[in-house]
């Protein structure tokens, strides 16, 4: 992975206690040129404190 392209990766982490429900969600820019930036999620398989 290129420095540009390392950049566009961001991620999110969603976690309720009261549910155990826990999402972890990489995304990243495939179109940096449109109005807003189209985006891609990829969801990693998770379990309770640990990321796959």
């Amino acid at each position: 992975m290129t420095d540009a392209q390392m950049l566009h990766w961001r991620a999110r982490y969603n976690k309720n206690p009261n549910s155990k429900f826990e999402e972890f969600v990489w995304i990243s820019v495939t179109n940096s040129k449109t109005s807003p930036p189209k985006l891609k999620e990829t969801r990693a398989k998770i379990r309770p404190g640990f990321a796959e």
